[in-house]
């Protein structure tokens, strides 16, 4: 199965991180306009043409053809982004359920293991489960060396780091979130997750009472997300930012502030609003007008 979109997403993606163009991009190769429609999944291109897209990109032609195949797999890909937004939501009940009536099916080990670390998560957080059995269960799945995508397990080391702030082993778990950020991978969802891992962190130094730490892992956060085009959890940022300013700033401070969260969430769920919320969101990244 070709999967035209997340080629486009991952050719875009990766000529923005090399600071290439279109035009650059296309220069002696082929027409701006047709790099333009290779990124929004409108065409595919030719072997000659991908090859060549590979070396100007400085990535592997099978990392292209493996985004450009996609195995029949949509099914439990749109069940795990599913499980992930319950995760978020603190919906374990859900979850509980979801992974049970899975795991009941035939299906491969790499599929079997991503529910069951939803289940296992799901366990824990409900208190069935406690922190030691459910660290050794989630590195029995690290050692199986079985992994659902290939940024798996590091997914798999933050649920442990998780686990531990949960604990308040927050050294322990400080070393595994620094580990994680200190990745270098050329994929685009391995990098969109980065953006959870550095709230997490954020989150943890928070609960150390670590406000400093807090808000430098914040600005840190955000910047990345920004890079990234990706704010699934800025503004989760933006609260956390607040809860550590809301006894040390002034008032005019705290406006900026929840205007700029205002501004997030208008951008993530009004696309077709003709205001300028966006924009002045970007202003007051840019002013620096929330600051620490």
């Amino acid at each position: 199965m070709l999967d035209q979109v997340r080629f486009g997403n991952e050719i875009s993606y990766l000529r923005k991180k090399r600071g290439l163009t279109q035009n650059m991009l296309a220069n002696k190769l082929c027409t701006q306009a047709l790099i333009s429609k290779i990124e929004q999944g409108q065409v595919l291109p030719g072997i000659d043409i991908l090859y060549e897209l590979s070396i100007r990109l400085k990535v592997p032609l099978t990392s292209l053809i493996k985004k450009l195949i996609y195995e029949r797999q949509d099914y439990y890909d749109l069940l795990f982004y599913d499980l992930d937004l319950l995760l978020y939501n603190k919906s374990y009940d859900e979850i509980i359920t979801i992974c049970k009536s899975e795991l009941n099916r035939k299906m491969l080990p790499k599929i079997r293991q991503n529910f069951c670390r939803f289940y296992t998560l799901a366990q824990y957080y409900l208190k069935k489960l406690t922190a030691e059995e459910t660290l050794k269960k989630l590195s029995e799945m690290i050692e199986s060396n079985i992994f659902y995508h290939h940024y798996m397990e590091d997914v798999l080391h933050n649920d442990i780091a998780n686990i531990y702030v949960d604990q308040g082993s927050y050294f322990t778990a400080q070393s595994q979130f620094e580990e994680i950020l200190a990745e270098q991978k050329e994929c685009l969802e391995f990098n969109a997750f980065k953006s959870k891992v550095y709230y997490d962190q954020a989150d943890a130094f928070y609960r150390e009472n670590k406000y400093k730490n807090t808000l430098e892992t914040i600005n840190m956060g955000i910047q990345h997300s920004v890079n990234m085009h990706y704010m699934m959890y800025m503004s989760d940022f933006y609260k956390l930012r607040a809860k550590v300013l809301e006894n040390n700033i002034n008032n005019r401070e705290i406006h900026d502030i929840s205007k700029a969260m205002s501004n997030i969430f208008c951008s993530l769920y009004c696309p077709y609003d003709s205001s300028d919320a966006p924009l002045q969101y970007i202003k007051v990244i840019r002013s620096q007008k929330v600051h620490s």
